[in-house]
């Protein structure tokens, strides 16, 4: 006896392998769940690389406007040395005669806002992934 695609044993009524029931008495072709699968790992791949690289936009973000920053107390630092020079005439300050008005040498200042930057500048170029 010859059962239609999808049906086989007595009376054609089981359902044969990779067919499942679709009603009382009818039999239909399994979905191949290899593709939703696969589908479904890629957009969360897709969502994972997005995040990462979301989260390094945000850090270099984060540490350019902290370079920007330091950038200009630097530059603040130079007009305040260049401000309240020595007074010897020639314009530039000595570490030991120019102070800020808070008190702390502007020079002093500088040389600790490079510092930062230049660390700054080390760790951005670092693969923090």
């Amino acid at each position: 006896e010859a059962c239609d695609v999808g049906y086989i044993g007595p009376l054609c009524l089981v359902c044969d392998e990779g067919y499942g029931r679709s009603g009382a008495s009818s039999c239909g072709k399994c979905r191949d769940e290899t593709l939703f699968v696969l589908g479904g790992a890629f957009a969360f791949g897709v969502v994972i690389v997005s995040f990462l690289v979301w989260k390094q936009m945000r850090a270099g973000d984060q540490l350019e406007a902290k370079l920007l920053d330091i950038q200009e107390r630097v530059a603040a630092a130079r007009r305040r040395s260049h401000k309240h020079g020595s007074g010897s005439g020639s314009g530039q300050a000595t570490p030991h005669t120019t102070m800020s008005t808070t008190g702390t040498s502007t020079v002093a200042d500088a040389a600790e806002a490079k510092e930062r930057l230049q660390h700054l500048r080390e760790y951005q170029t670092k693969d923090v992934l």
